[in-house]
């Protein structure tokens, strides 16, 4: 998926920044390194991580799942609610 947006995340600073009107996006990448995880520990943990919101949500998005899937919540929420995906304002 990297690979074939590459460009597209390079480019990505000449794009309107939503945050900051009238002016240009930050650089989001300078380059792009494609690695084994095998060799890197960094991505290791990066797979896990990676696999334990997707395991996640996959329960919320379809319910039911096992119980490993309902208790990685409190583990993995705090990761990517207001980290990643901006929270839902309350009422």
């Amino acid at each position: 998926m990297i690979d074939r947006h590459a460009t597209t995340l390079r480019d990505a600073h000449l794009l309107p920044d939503p945050a900051r009107p009238g002016r240009l996006s930050r650089p989001a990448a300078t380059q792009i390194e494609f690695a084994d995880s095998k060799a890197h520990p960094q991505l290791q943990l990066a797979d896990w991580a990676a696999g334990a919101v997707r395991q996640w949500a996959a329960h919320l998005a379809v319910g039911g799942g096992d119980r490993f899937a309902q208790d990685l919540e409190n583990v993995v929420r705090p990761w990517v609610i207001e980290a990643i995906w901006p929270s839902v304002p309350a009422n």
